[in-house]
């Protein structure tokens, strides 16, 4: 049988019948292994105490964030149970994931920043790896922007182009602003690399039209396809940065 205190059912806004199936019902399911996992830690030793974090599910299907400290109380007469004690952390985690949010964010544009794009990078490994592409993405002539116009239209040029570039990807691609007028898009599921040869194409049409009345936007685009002797995903970054370069390069050599 499982006992909830009246403070914790008003908490959750359910009745206290929700409970005699085991908090683990209520348990957010991308919290349960960690939920399961320390039940069964506790359980293993005689006065044992673990501590998780979890999403409980409230009676309107909205979660909170409570801090679950386990105590087994398995061999104390008086009790032979697991006891949980909860606190609520809800406003808290939801203020940590606000700030990482925010951490992860391109302050000017709202697109991701280059610590999220590298993070990223870094943790795709395998096949999550070797099915990605990477875009490079540089400005042309964007200095001449600034020093003609002021740094003020320089940002509106620059969240143009950050809603063109949206507007180009596909579902699921990430778009990142990695330096002042340099940004990447990071593609899963590259089957080969006429897909990215296609974004490149929308991007370069989605740039034709002037980002503002006077002001046209031109873009050198590297591209580079993961394989399996990629090291790691910053090497796929270093492939499309000098991809990038060349086409600049050739694109200078046309004129």
């Amino acid at each position: 049988p499982v006992y909830a205190s009246p403070s914790l059912a008003r908490l959750l806004m359910v009745e206290e019948l929700a409970f005699s199936q085991g908090f683990g019902t209520l348990v957010h399911d991308d919290d349960r292994n960690d939920w399961f996992k320390a039940l069964d830690r506790v359980s293993a030793m005689e006065r044992s105490t673990e501590r998780v974090e979890v999403r409980f599910r409230r009676t309107d299907d909205t979660w909170m964030w409570l801090d679950a400290t386990l105590v087994n109380l398995l061999e104390d007469s008086g009790v032979q149970g697991i006891v949980v004690h909860l606190r609520d952390v809800d406003e808290r985690r939801r203020l940590e994931m606000k700030f990482r949010h925010l951490a992860h964010r391109d302050f000017l544009t709202g697109v991701a920043n280059r610590f999220a794009l590298i993070e990223e990078l870094r943790q795709r490994t395998g096949d999550r790896l070797r099915s990605s592409g990477l875009l490079f993405v540089d400005l042309d002539g964007f200095k001449a922007v600034n020093d003609s116009y002021g740094h003020a239209t320089g940002d509106e040029v620059l969240i143009w182009v950050a809603g063109q570039m949206l507007g180009a990807v596909r579902p699921g691609d990430i778009v990142a602003r990695i330096g002042g007028d340099e940004f990447c898009i990071l593609c899963d599921e590259v089957a080969d690399p006429s897909e990215l040869a296609r974004i490149s194409r929308r991007l370069s049409e989605a740039f034709e039209s002037p980002a503002t009345r006077e002001i046209v936007v031109g873009a050198s685009i590297g591209t580079a396809v993961a394989e399996a002797d990629d090291v790691n995903g910053l090497e796929l970054l270093a492939r499309a940065d000098r991809s990038m370069y060349e086409q600049k390069r050739l694109r200078q050599k046309l004129r």
